[in-house]
C-alpha cells in the first residue's frame, strides 16, 4: 500500500484542516480539532458518513465531526459518546467508541489474561501489515474502570511515536468499549534508525540550549512520523523533556512528551552512531 500522505485527496484534507485552524468556530486540544465542517468536499463527507453508518448498522445522520490526527471522528447524538473513526481517503474504519456499553458494576468477572484475549480479537482482525510491526505493550486501568490494552509500533527495536492499537475492555461484561488503530503514515523502509549524533552529545546540547541541569533520565531514541529523535530530560525551573533531531542535533520541541511511551521503554544508547557529512564537518571545525 502506498503512503497515504502521497495521495492527492489526503493532501487536500490536510490543507483544508489547516485553513480551519484559523477559524474561531473550530476548537482544538492536542491533536484533536473539534466540530470540523466537511462541506468543502461533499464526496468525501458522504463516504465518511456511509462508512460510519454501515459499521454501526444505523441510518441516522451524524451530529458532528472531529479531526483526530489523520482520522475523522464521526459522532452520533447520544447521551453517552457513540463515534466511529474513519479515514478520509479510503473510508476505512480505524476504530469506534460506545460508552453506553460500559457496565455500572464494579465486579471483575474477567481477569487480566481473559481481558487480553478479548482485546487480542481486535488485533487479529487488523491488516497484516500493521500486525507485523506492532508488539503488545501492557494493560492499564482507566479512571472509568475499563482496562486498556495497547500494542505499540517498532521499527527494529525503535519505538514509533503515536502509532499504536488501543483496545478498551469492560472487566465486568467482557465487552469491547472502544478500539483505535493509528494510521501508519510512513513506511518503515523510509525510516532511518541510526543516529548521526550520540546520546551524550544530545544530552549536552539539551543542557546548553535550555541552560538547564541534567536529571535522572537516560536519553532514549524514538521515531516521530519519519524522523529519528533523541528524547532527553533536563531541569531549568522544572523538569522538561527535550525532543531533538538525531541527525543534526536540532531541538524540535521542549516541554511535555507528545506521545505515550511503552512501559519500561529504554532503548537507543547502544545503537551505532553513523555520522553524516554535516556532522563530520561540524566536528572537524571544533
Amino acid at each position: 500500500m502506498k503512503l497515504i500522505h502521497r495521495n492527492i485527496r489526503a493532501l487536500f484534507v490536510m490543507l483544508a484542516v489547516g485553513i480551519l485552524l484559523s477559524s474561531s468556530t473550530v476548537l482544538s486540544h492536542g491533536n484533536i480539532l473539534y466540530d470540523v465542517p466537511l462541506d468543502f468536499d461533499q464526496e468525501m463527507k458522504a463516504g465518511i458518513v456511509k462508512a460510519a453508518q454501515e459499521f454501526l448498522g444505523i441510518e441516522e445522520e451524524p451530529s458532528g465531526f472531529d479531526f483526530d490526527l489523520e482520522l475523522i471522528r464521526v459522532h452520533f447524538k447520544r447521551s453517552l459518546e457513540l463515534s466511529v473513526l474513519v479515514h478520509p481517503v479510503d473510508f476505512t474504519v480505524y476504530g469506534f467508541r460506545d460508552d453506553s456499553m460500559m457496565s455500572s458494576s464494579d465486579e471483575i468477572k474477567f481477569d487480566e489474561s481473559q481481558r487480553e484475549e478479548i482485546a487480542q480479537g481486535i488485533f487479529d482482525q487488523i491488516p497484516e501489515r500493521y500486525q507485523k510491526e506492532l508488539k503488545y505493550g501492557e494493560e492499564k486501568k482507566l479512571y472509568t474502570g475499563m482496562y486498556k490494552h495497547a500494542w505499540y509500533r517498532y521499527v527494529n527495536e525503535v519505538f514509533v511515536a503515536n502509532d499504536h492499537l488501543d483496545v478498551e475492555v469492560d472487566p465486568s461484561t467482557g465487552k469491547i468499549i472502544s478500539w483505535r488503530l493509528s494510521v501508519f503514515y510512513y513506511d518503515k523502509e523510509d525510516m532511518n534508525i541510526n543516529p548521526a549524533i550520540s546520546y551524550e552529545v544530545a544530552q549536552k546540547i539539551s543542557e546548553i540550549r535550555l541552560n538547564a541541569e541534567p536529571v535522572d533520565f537516560d536519553p532514549i531514541l524514538m521515531i516521530e512520523k519519519d524522523k529519528l529523535v533523541w528524547i532527553t530530560k533536563v531541569k531549568s525551573l522544572y523538569p522538561i523533556f527535550v525532543e531533538m533531531d538525531a541527525m543534526d542535533g536540532r531541538v524540535i520541541i521542549s516541554g511535555s512528551l507528545r506521545t505515550v511511551l511503552p512501559s519500561n521503554y529504554d532503548y537507543g544508547r547502544e545503537v551505532e552512531v553513523k555520522e553524516t557529512d554535516l556532522i563530520k564537518k561540524i566536528f572537524e571545525g571544533i
